[in-house]
């Protein structure tokens, strides 16, 4: 919350002390507070971090090559395979199913 006087205003919440039954300094959050003239509220607006879509397929690769599962199949993604790549993994997958008696 800012206020148009700055850092030298007066403050925003109330501090309580231990009369209060709380720890100095903390802060109670009031819902029925009005803005006055000149206040606003601005909130956090952290950036995306990005990158968490590589991230995850790398783990879910990790994830299906201990245990014998080809990505495509794990995720359901089929954004990175054509019609021949995924038909070759899946052939691959299932002589290894049909060897270990699956």
């Amino acid at each position: 919350m800012t206020r148009p006087e700055g850092a030298g205003g007066p403050p925003l919440a109330r501090v309580h002390g231990p009369e209060d039954g709380q720890h100095a300094g903390a802060h109670v959050p009031r819902h029925d507070r009005v803005l006055e003239a000149g206040e606003d509220i601005k909130f956090n607006a952290p950036a995306p971090a990005g990158g968490y879509r590589e991230y995850l397929m790398t783990e879910l690769q990790g994830i299906g090559a201990g245990v014998d599962v080809p990505y495509e199949l794990l995720s359901g993604d089929l954004s990175n395979v054509n019609y021949s790549s995924y038909r070759a993994g899946m052939l691959g997958f299932r002589n290894t199913i049909e060897r270990s008696g699956g």
